[in-house]
């Protein structure tokens, strides 16, 4: 499949809730992580790798709801 396996070290992640259909839930996420929660919590990207953690249901429902691993540092 053109797989690669790659080890990540541990870091200190944020885990930021989304909710709605994706991809429009993913870009507003991503949004609220640049524009208000980097700025007014002090913390910045890391330069780890970032996640995206999908659960099992309809993607295209309003109620979806999947999580944003964002590594972070002060």
């Amino acid at each position: 499949m053109g797989l690669s396996i790659i080890e990540v070290e541990p870091a200190e992640y944020a885990i930021i809730p989304v909710k709605g259909p994706i991809p429009g839930s993913i870009h507003q996420a991503w949004k609220y992580v640049l524009e208000v929660f980097f700025p007014e919590t002090g913390y910045r990207h890391s330069g780890a790798p970032d996640f995206e953690v999908y659960s099992e249901a309809d993607m295209h429902s309003d109620d979806y709801e999947m999580e944003l691993w964002v590594p972070v540092v002060r």
